[in-house]
């Protein structure tokens, strides 16, 4: 097992800079998630790791060793590196088969031959593929191919091993079952594993910690994905957790009221500050409807559309001229009613977020009503 500690790392292309004095400190034994759009510079970080690209500033250590700095002139190369990687393109040699896939990085290394068969013939059975051991990649499926890298990953490293968005190309229920059989590995090993992803989802299932960074390489909040999910630092990470609704409020005696609307809700808190504008984030499970009666308070729309979507139903509701999405499990709707396109509902927030006109979140302690 290894520790990863990178110190202020810039990396960049001619006059155009991907990372600017990125800090991150990855713990022994840790699966961490680094999670991103495209080309927000996630894979740059990466490969700057593995000694594929060089840093124009700072430090980047492996364990207690140094193998990147700048000021010191330090790069060791990736084959000195100990590090297992897997790509998202499996990259598998077609002519060889699984066990001459697995043994590879190891002949390389110069390990007996003895000790290298029986070392990939582990890392194969460790990824449940020992049947396939003696088939060409053409027999196999891509999540087959995907686990045959993963096997060669092992070998080359027990120590860290970095995953570069492995399992993007598969379908949902491998995607899925993937997530679980990494999650399962890495907690069996202890191996290190730093993995790269833009889908929350699948980092969710298998990080201890995840990193969000935004369009321009900056990493916005780092925390466990129960963290992430609950405490998003500001509106970036909010959103980027998924579907979710931002409406501009003001709070004002005990109640919080849209932007240049006429409706408005009581709220105890301990946070908002008098006649301040916020933005209100809730995510669409957040949201209760309720059937409106006339004389009703609170924020009041008009459904205007009903989309069912197997275990779920999306709903989008219009609250003067805001668009609110609300999701409901399909089972409740069908034992409770279906809300209907043209009707108008009162929305029930349960778990709002406030965010100040600076994206900043506000520790809020209270109820919305």
């Amino acid at each position: 097992m290894a520790s990863v500690d990178i110190k202020g790392i810039s990396v960049g292309y001619g006059n155009n800079t991907v990372l600017n004095d990125i800090s991150l400190s990855i713990k022994d034994g840790e699966s961490l998630a680094i999670v991103g759009p495209s080309s927000c510079g996630k894979t740059t970080l990466l490969r700057a790791l593995c000694g594929f690209n060089k840093i124009s500033q700072g430090e980047i250590y492996i364990g207690d060793k140094l193998v990147s700095s700048a000021k010191k002139r330090v790069s060791i190369s990736p084959e000195k590196r100990n590090i297992g990687v897997v790509f998202q393109d499996y990259a598998v040699w077609p002519h060889m088969t699984v066990l001459e896939n697995v043994v590879y990085p190891l002949r390389k290394q110069k390990v007996p031959k003895v000790q290298a068969q029986e070392r990939a013939m582990k890392a194969i059975a460790q990824v449940k593929m020992t049947e396939y051991a003696h088939r060409l990649p053409s027999q196999l499926s891509g999540g087959q191919q995907q686990r045959v890298a993963l096997a060669r990953a092992l070998v080359s490293s027990q120590n860290l091993i970095v995953l570069d968005e492995p399992i993007t190309n598969l379908d949902a229920t491998l995607r899925e079952e993937m997530s679980y059989e990494i999650q399962q590995l890495q907690r069996e090993l202890g191996v290190t594993i730093i993995y790269i992803t833009h889908d929350q989802e699948t980092a969710m299932t298998i990080a201890d910690r995840m990193a969000i960074m935004n369009n321009t390489g900056d990493i916005q909040q780092i925390g466990t994905p129960e963290e992430i999910w609950t405490k998003p630092v500001n509106q970036y990470v909010y959103k980027f957790l998924g579907v979710s609704n931002f409406i501009p409020v003001v709070y004002e005696n005990g109640r919080i009221k849209i932007v240049d609307e006429n409706m408005s809700m009581t709220i105890e808190n301990k946070g908002l500050e008098e006649n301040t504008e916020y933005m209100m984030a809730s995510r669409p499970i957040e949201i209760k409807l309720v059937e409106a009666k006339k004389g009703d308070e609170g924020f009041i729309g008009k459904m205007n559309r009903v989309t069912y979507l197997g275990d779920q139903f999306d709903y989008f509701v219009e609250v003067g001229v805001h668009t609110i999405r609300v999701h409901q499990d399909s089972y409740d709707a069908f034992q409770n009613g279906v809300p209907e396109e043209g009707k108008y509902y009162r929305l029930d927030f349960s778990q709002p977020q406030f965010y100040t006109m600076n994206e900043q979140a506000v520790a809020l302690e209270g109820e919305v009503d």
